[in-house]
């Protein structure tokens, strides 16, 4: 049985909606546009585009979710369907057309970028969403105002962003608690230095009990791309070029511009400590070559004592966990701060909280101010109640949709378990709003929210997925140099101080320097306050 909370964590934000929409995006003859039926009146008819998280899954209309949310709001509810695999054609028909939803389902930045442009969205102040959405509007404030930077465009709102609230902690690292143990650790490491002679006991004081030399410290995945959230590599790595001030392939803010750190100088200390690492048999030989997959199976196996990876698999029930218990069931993984460096600086790659996805609005709203604001005040109780946000989600009501078991975690109760049955009751997270903390909480073993607060540290990317104009064309040949470059930094192919500038050089020849000018111009023009 799958467990509950990590199909939660791929979670997307919601799209609830109505009926009767009109070719003009208008509603329905005798809709009065009023709340709820008052006085005779029909209720205000919302039309609204979703879409299906649980792929191969059919959902129909006046499903109980829906039905749930028309009873509380007294509104009707029209939930529009579009298949993922033609998603964009469909969708450029419709607005061809105009046919404009009131409620309009956005994949990702990219795509609201384009219906702005092609005039179908309607501005959202931000003044707005504090004034009808207060509590969506504290949740973003209070994980960093940067979040409500991916709802806008040329310096107007045009969305709700679907808030993860733990992605700016979920990623820690730690190590094999049995190693841990039998190497004898006096204290907790804290310094790179301190961390090195943990990596060393690993190497040299036979913790798998095998009376071999054959265990390293960690290994890296390299395979899958350091490129930031671009695979498990950042997982590891991130912290110790984070210890010196800088990680590759992440954008971040120095100095007041936004810099990519695969080409500041503070790199190469982080790359001379892996070099070391690597010549002393603490890195695993076979990093290059590994993939998340291996790299996890040699955790698991007892090859490597260092892993990392976000809280989905590291919490006391998560993924990592259950996988290491089930060949060493007294075992365990026992999670550290990342190191410090010697400015002070420590943390792994964290994700940006927003961009996996946005509510917006169609153009027509723009002259319906009533259904506007009572759409955002759906959406905004819908996110803000913990026990809503179940019933017309994935997670359903408790004892009937789910329990929790004996270690504090949700399981699903049959026939819940089963994706196509959880779509039949409208359970498909097409009417689940942003995520808030109680929600996500809610869907993780109790007490995983002090862990975060105490491992989770680290910085992230405060443009994350916002569309640079050249990035089709120059990333993923600048993500290629940055890899393949750094992994012959680490196991001594290239010299990291002779050969530095023409790393650089390669760098830019890809196209790394014109796409930190684009990030950097987008910041300074749009989101720097």
């Amino acid at each position: 049985m799958k467990r509950y909370g990590y199909r939660i964590a791929s979670a997307l934000l919601v799209c609830s909606l109505a009926a009767g929409c009109s070719a003009s995006g208008g509603t329905e003859k005798g809709d009065s546009g009023k709340e709820g039926g008052k006085d005779g009146a029909a209720p205000m008819t919302i039309s609204w585009l979703g879409r299906n998280q649980l792929p191969g899954t059919v959902m129909d209309k006046d499903t109980e979710a829906q039905k749930l949310l028309e009873s509380k709001f007294g509104v009707k509810l029209d939930p529009i369907f579009i298949d993922p695999t033609s998603w964009q054609q469909q969708i450029t028909a419709r607005f061809a057309s105009g046919d404009i939803p009131d409620v309009i389902w956005v994949n990702n930045v990219a795509e609201l970028v384009t219906y702005a442009n092609q005039g179908v969205l309607a501005e959202v102040p931000l003044d707005l969403l504090k004034q009808y959405a207060p509590n969506y509007y504290k949740d973003a404030l209070d994980i960093d105002q940067r979040v409500l930077n991916l709802s806008q465009y040329k310096g107007k709102n045009y969305a709700m962003v679907k808030i993860d609230p733990i992605a700016t902690v979920k990623r820690m690292s730690g190590v094999r608690q049995s190693w841990y143990d039998k190497v004898g650790i006096a204290k907790e490491p804290e310094t790179i230095q301190e961390f090195e002679d943990m990596f060393k006991k690993f190497r040299d004081n036979d913790p798998d009990g095998n009376g071999k030399k054959d265990t390293y410290a960690f290994s890296i995945a390299w395979k899958d791309g350091s490129g930031n959230f671009g695979g498990a590599a950042n997982d590891i790595v991130s912290q110790f070029f984070y210890t010196y001030g800088t990680m590759p392939s992440m954008r971040f803010v120095k100095d007041g511009k936004i810099v990519d750190g695969s080409a500041q100088p503070e790199l190469k200390d982080g790359l001379k400590l892996l070099r070391r690492w690597y010549d002393m048999g603490i890195v695993d030989p076979e990093f290059v070559v590994d993939d998340s997959k291996i790299w996890h199976n040699k955790f698991i196996d007892g090859r490597v004592g260092f892993y990392g990876r976000t809280v989905w698999w590291v919490n006391p029930n998560g993924l990592a966990t259950n996988a290491l218990r089930e060949k060493a069931p007294n075992d365990g993984i026992k999670l550290l701060k990342p190191p410090v460096g010697p400015n002070g600086s420590r943390g792994i790659v964290q994700d940006n909280p927003a961009g996996s996805g946005l509510v917006a609005f169609g153009k027509q709203l723009e002259k319906d101010p009533d259904k506007l604001k009572k759409i955002i005040q759906i959406l905004d109780s819908a996110g803000s109640d913990a026990s809503l946000t179940y019933s017309i989600g994935r997670v359903g009501v408790e004892n009937k949709h789910w329990k929790f078991d004996d270690k504090g975690a949700l399981q699903p109760i049959a026939p819940y378990d089963k994706a196509e049955n959880l779509a039949k009751e409208g359970k498909t997270e097409f009417f689940a709003p942003w995520l808030n903390k109680a929600y996500q909480f809610g869907v993780l073993p109790k007490g995983v929210d002090g862990m975060l607060k105490t491992y989770g540290i680290g910085p992230f990317d405060p443009i994350y997925k916002y569309p640079l104009p050249s990035a089709k064309q120059y990333q993923n040949n600048v993500n290629a140099v940055v890899d393949e470059w750094l992994a012959n930094f680490i196991v001594g192919k290239k010299d990291i101080d002779k050969d530095w500038d023409a790393y650089l050089d390669a760098w830019k020849k890809a196209g790394g320097d014109m796409l930190e000018k684009e990030a950097n111009d987008i910041y300074q023009s749009m989101f720097k306050k």
